[in-house]
């Protein structure tokens, strides 16, 4: 069964550029099934620079899986709570923010990961999946600076330390110079 990387970190607040991953982490993730992942353990930390913030409700974890003419896909929010994250450098004016399932969509994820996993018993070559996480960004008061660098880290397992996917990167290249110039004011997404 081929799973796409939990590292696929997508939407408008980042959309990888390749080049800025931190191979370890990627090798890490790539190798983790995402089938077995315990969905209440998975933890993003996002260290965002004064002037950007992630807009409410952007959020999600989506699973998915394809296994001949069957198919799902679901979504689940992530609940975000501002954080003073042990070992994670957060620099003068920075903020970081936790991003974790709720209790009751881990349990839901734990009832996708089962339907997926007996596809795959049943037809282990043909079903292919993916795991990802997604946010959308938005600005506050006058926005993020040209300059403005950001980090983001993944603790796949309880007791793991965060591992860096993204560290100290321009925002700008994350996301493109297109997105970066047309992210819009958080006040107007509420």
């Amino acid at each position: 069964m081929t799973f796409r990387s939990m590292a696929a970190l997508a939407g408008g607040l980042l959309v990888a550029a390749c080049s800025s991953l931190v191979p370890a982490t990627l090798a890490r993730m790539q190798a983790m099934d995402p089938l077995t992942a315990d969905p209440s353990a998975i933890e993003v930390a996002l260290v965002l620079p004064p002037g950007f913030a992630v807009a409410p409700g952007s959020a999600v974890l989506t699973l998915g899986a394809v296994s001949g003419d069957a198919r799902v896909e679901e979504r689940f929010a992530l609940k975000v709570t501002p954080a003073a994250i042990s070992g994670i450098d957060v620099p003068p004016g920075a903020t970081a923010s936790l991003f974790r399932l709720t209790p009751a969509d881990a349990r839901r994820m734990r009832e996708v990961q089962g339907q997926i996993a007996s596809w795959k018993a049943e037809d282990p070559r043909g079903t292919t999946g993916s795991l990802s996480i997604g946010l959308g960004g938005c600005g506050i008061g006058a926005g993020a600076g040209g300059d403005a660098r950001a980090s983001v880290l993944i603790r796949p397992e309880v007791d793991s330390p965060f591992l860096p996917l993204f560290r100290d990167v321009p925002v700008r290249q994350l996301i493109g110079p297109a997105l970066f110039d047309a992210i819009t004011p958080c006040e107007s997404r509420q």
